[in-house]
C-alpha cells in the first residue's frame, strides 16, 4: 500500500511539473518564434520560413496539450496522462531535430539546444523511467542527424553563412559529434545523481507527509474522544443539576407547607389568648 500511495505521489509530481513546464514551453516557443521572425524581417538572419511557422505551431500545440491535461487528467487518470505527455514529447524531439537540420545548426548550435531541452525533460520527470528515455532518444536522434547530414543522406545547407560543408567533412564531424555526446552523457550522469538526490528528498518528504497525516488522524480520535466524553459529563451533570434542584424545590415545598401550619398555630394561640384575657375580665 504504501509503495502504491509513493508511485501515485511521483506520477502526481510530474503531472504538476508537466501543467507547470508546459505554460512555461508556450512562453519560450512564442519567444523564439518572435525572434527568428524579427531576425528574417530585418534581414539579420535569413531564417528558413518553416522554423518560423515551426516555432509558432508548437506554442499553439502546446496550449492545446495544457488545456488537453487539465480538462482529461480526471477522466483517464494522472498514470494515463503522464504517458501521452512522454510520447508528446519525443515527438517534439524529433521536430526539433527537424527544426535543427532545417536551420542548418545541427553541427554547430545542435547539442546546445537539447541540452537545454534535456534540462526541461529533468524538472518534469520524478520517474527514472521516463527521464532517461526522453534522454537516450534526444541523444541518438542527434547522433543519427548528424551522421545522416555527415553522410549526405540528408542535405546540409549551411544556413548560417559560415562556409564549412558537413557533408563528407570528417573533421568537422568529428568536432561536433565527439564533444557533443561527450557533454550529453555528462548530462546522463549529472541528471541521473541529482535525480536519485530529488527522489530520495520526495520520498523522505513522502514519508513526514505519512506520519504527520496519521498523527493527525490520531489526534482528530484524540480530540473527538475527548469530546464525546466531556457531552456524556455534560449531560451528567445537567441531570445532577435537575435532580438536586428537584430536591431542594422539594424541601421548599415541605418548609412552605411547615410555615403555613406554624403560622397557623401562632394564630390560633393568640386568639386563645385572647379569649381567656377576656373570660378573665369578666
Amino acid at each position: 500500500m504504501e509503495k502504491f500511495l509513493e508511485n501515485t505521489q511521483e506520477l502526481n509530481n510530474s503531472l504538476s511539473n508537466i501543467e507547470l513546464f508546459n505554460k512555461i514551453r508556450i512562453y519560450v516557443w512564442t519567444s523564439f518564434g518572435i525572434i527568428f521572425l524579427f531576425l528574417k524581417i530585418t534581414n539579420q538572419y535569413n531564417s528558413p520560413w518553416f522554423v518560423i511557422i515551426g516555432l509558432l505551431s508548437m506554442t499553439i500545440i502546446n496550449y492545446i496539450l495544457s488545456n488537453f491535461t487539465d480538462k482529461k487528467k480526471k477522466k483517464t487518470g494522472t498514470g494515463k496522462m503522464v504517458n501521452v505527455y512522454f510520447v508528446f514529447q519525443a515527438l517534439e524531439a524529433i521536430f526539433i531535430l527537424v527544426l535543427m537540420h532545417v536551420a542548418g545548426v545541427t553541427p554547430f548550435l545542435g547539442a546546445i539546444i537539447l541540452v537545454n531541452y534535456l534540462f526541461t525533460a529533468y524538472f518534469t520527470y520524478n520517474s527514472k523511467f521516463y527521464l532517461w528515455g526522453i534522454l537516450l532518444f534526444c541523444l541518438f536522434g542527434y547522433i543519427a542527424l548528424i551522421l545522416l547530414e555527415y553522410l549526405g543522406i540528408i542535405p546540409f545547407v549551411d544556413v548560417l553563412g559560415t562556409g564549412i560543408n558537413l557533408s563528407g567533412n570528417f573533421s568537422v564531424f568529428m568536432i561536433n559529434l565527439v564533444p557533443s555526446t561527450l557533454l550529453m552523457v555528462l548530462l546522463f550522469i549529472i541528471i541521473s545523481f541529482f535525480s536519485d538526490k530529488l527522489h530520495a528528498i520526495i520520498k523522505e518528504l513522502f514519508k513526514k507527509e505519512k506520519e504527520l497525516s496519521e498523527a493527525k488522524g490520531v489526534l482528530e480520535i484524540r480530540v473527538k474522544a475527548r469530546t464525546q466524553e466531556l457531552e456524556r459529563e455534560k449531560i451528567s451533570l445537567e441531570q445532577k443539576v435537575q435532580e438536586r434542584t428537584a430536591e431542594l424545590q422539594k424541601k421548599i415545598n415541605e418548609l412552605e407547607k411547615f410555615q403555613k401550619i406554624s403560622v397557623g398555630r401562632e394564630l390560633k394561640m393568640i386568639e386563645l389568648k385572647k379569649e381567656v384575657d377576656r373570660l378573665k375580665g369578666a
